[in-house]
């Protein structure tokens, strides 16, 4: 039962094959990328988006930035999210970001990366989850069309 669900749902199966790649590797990547698609209903505020990243290395600095895609439909000056951050011990962190935004409306699309927060040092090693929920005024948000993060890890104090 477990394989069909995998299979149904690409992003499950992309993210173990992240995983085994990771396993595999004698050290994490430099960066990693989390993102997931938003449904062309739109995104409703009761929904989240979860990103599981392992992290075997607990003395590195890492940087986080929100990432997304906004349609020409988008018609905010800014996005306004909850992140929920949990450690593999069951500890968590919630924050509130609000995101400003320029966006160009003659456009199809337009892709945003906001640095959410600077050397980071996660204490634990193990899988952490992150989830992000929009808070905007809309019950259902249209024209995002992704939403994710960008994690890199800074090598010798460098980026």
């Amino acid at each position: 039962m477990l394989g069909n669900r995998l299979v149904k749902n690409k992003s499950s199966l992309s993210f173990l094959c992240l995983l085994g790649l990771l396993a595999s590797c004698g050290e994490a990547p430099k960066s990693l990328a989390l993102m997931r698609e938003v449904g062309a209903g739109g995104w409703s505020r009761r929904d989240s988006f979860s990103f599981d990243m392992p992290v075997r290395d607990s003395l590195s600095l890492y940087h986080i930035d929100i990432v997304g895609r906004l349609r020409n439909t988008y018609l905010h000056d800014s996005l306004r999210v909850i992140l929920h951050v949990s450690a593999p011990s069951g500890e968590w962190f919630r924050d509130t970001v609000r995101l400003s935004l320029t966006h160009d409306h003659d456009r199809l699309w337009e892709d945003f990366r906001f640095a959410y927060c600077s050397r980071v040092r996660f204490t634990q090693t193990g899988v952490w989850r992150f989830d992000l929920w929009h808070y905007m005024d809309a019950e259902i948000l249209k024209g995002v069309s992704a939403i994710g993060l960008y994690v890199k890890r800074e090598r010798n104090g460098k980026k």
